[in-house]
């Protein structure tokens, strides 16, 4: 018997040891917590990477009941979690990607511009610069197509990679397109 309790008392002294203490940051947004009061017709399709300066940038799905289509948004939280309004249109970005269903994939380059990559039927790449605007100078007008290599809504953190300055696309390929 007291083997038993012996054993019960070192495995919870273990856990209790091991076990990590988590607190919100109620400095962080609004009492640590950043919300969005946006309706999506899509999955939850939110992607975040954060910078070395701790802002972070946020890649979300809007629907806009208007346009009767699903709006990709990219937005750049300070790293107090409040919204960066220098960023884009008073901190977001719409990008212009055709949606797959489980949204876009976001890179950050080594020189801080922002690839964004998605599509269904084709992929599509966009560029921006870190202050939210299109960078021109990548594609056509900052915009790259591989016609009929869409990612049929699989892109994901594994398919979507820069590797020593290059961009490495995975794609579903359809042999009936």
């Amino acid at each position: 018997m007291r083997k038993i309790i012996l054993i019960l008392l070192i495995t919870i002294l273990s856990q209790n040891l091991n076990s990590q203490t988590f607190n919100v940051d109620n400095s962080f947004a609004n009492n640590g917590i950043y919300a969005q009061n946006e309706y999506s017709k899509l999955w939850d399709n939110s992607k975040i990477i954060q910078n070395e300066d701790g802002s972070i940038y946020f890649l979300k799905q809007r629907t806009d009941n208007a346009l009767n289509k699903e709006l990709n948004i990219l937005v750049r939280l300070q790293s107090n979690g409040i919204i960066d309004t220098t960023f884009g249109t008073n901190g977001e970005v719409i990008i212009d990607i055709d949606k797959a269903d489980n949204g876009l994939g976001i890179r950050k380059q080594t020189d801080g511009k922002i690839l964004l990559c998605g599509g269904v039927i084709d992929t599509q790449v966009v560029r921006l610069l870190s202050n939210g605007q299109v960078d021109l100078s990548f594609g056509n007008n900052g915009k790259t197509t591989l016609i009929g290599d869409g990612t049929n809504s699989t892109l994901g953190s594994m398919n979507f990679l820069l590797q020593n300055g290059k961009i490495i696309i995975y794609t579903d390929v359809n042999s009936n397109v």
